[in-house]
């Protein structure tokens, strides 16, 4: 037996109940979007006082630590570090007793204690920082000085005002520094330095830079050598009039053999024509004598 799907339309019409939610009117979402800034405020502060707090802790315990080290004993004295164990043990239980009402006080006390522990721990650094980076110094001031001497013979393209200016700067970076040791060595190892690694490597970075740009100039490429101009015109009329002159010596040995050959031809007329003559007159001659034998005969 088949199954029938009856359909039945139904009509919804929207109407206030004793639970429903109206939405929110302007001035209701100002006052909500409020609200939720001052949880949002009141949030962060808590997170920020915690932090300060747990910073706070963590540099008392760590400091410590640090101040009953053995090797502290070559840059302080027992009054020192009695001080600082002394500010340590009474920032620990102001800490535990402090309610959490602003993070300010955490953070102040905190630079309290760094103002008192930190220059002892600085001293020590110091104690392998300083001999390192004064021996940086002097290299860097033994190389500049070689490298610019070097320049002189070897690399003549960069300018002397640039040599000059960094080599006054060397000359000054190692006058300041035998004035600072010489400070430096009248202090114990007590007392604050006058001379301080920072201070030394601050001074050389301008100085290494400046090296740096002279090692890179390159050599500037030759001059172009002046093109001389080819006379080519009076080339050209030198080797026409050689030509022509050439060319007139073989005219005139031709006019020469012209003339040569016309002359002979002239000279061998000229004795036929005697030839004949003297025939002729030998002609004459007998004729002569021949007509005087027959006037004797007769």
């Amino acid at each position: 037996m088949k199954k029938k799907t009856h359909t039945i339309p139904l009509t919804v019409v929207k109407t206030g109940s004793p639970g429903s939610i109206d939405s929110l009117n302007a001035t209701q979402k100002f006052q909500a979007k409020a609200v939720l800034e001052k949880l949002r405020r009141a949030d962060d502060l808590k997170k920020e006082i915690a932090a300060a707090k747990n910073t706070l802790e963590s540099y008392i315990y760590a400091t410590r630590s640090s101040i009953n080290e053995a090797e502290v004993e070559q840059v302080s004295t027992d009054d020192q570090r009695e001080q600082v164990r002394a500010a340590l043990a009474e920032a620990e239980d102001w800490l535990y007793e402090q309610g959490d009402d602003s993070s300010k006080i955490f953070k102040d006390k905190l630079t309290s204690l760094k103002d008192l522990a930190d220059p002892i721990f600085f001293r020590l650094a110091e104690l392998t920082e300083l001999p390192n980076a004064v021996n940086t110094t002097q290299t860097l001031i033994a190389f500049v000085r070689k490298q610019v001497s070097d320049y002189e013979k070897n690399r003549p393209w960069v300018p002397e005002s640039d040599r000059t200016k960094l080599l006054d700067k060397v000359d000054d970076l190692a006058e300041w520094l035998e004035e600072k040791q010489t400070a430096q060595a009248k202090l114990t190892p007590f007392e604050p330095p006058v001379l301080e690694s920072e201070q030394l490597y601050t001074r050389l970075r301008p100085i290494h830079k400046a090296s740096g740009e002279l090692a890179k100039l390159k050599k500037p490429p030759p001059q172009p050598k002046k093109k001389t101009k080819t006379p080519t015109k009076n080339k050209k009329n030198d080797t026409d009039a050689d030509s022509s002159k050439d060319g007139n010596t073989e005219e005139e040995k031709k006019e020469e053999t012209t003339t040569t050959g016309t002359e002979k031809p002239t000279n061998e007329g000229e004795t036929k024509q005697t030839a004949t003559e003297s025939e002729t007159t030998k002609e004459e001659s007998i004729e002569t004598e021949i007509k005087a034998e027959k006037k004797d005969e007769l």
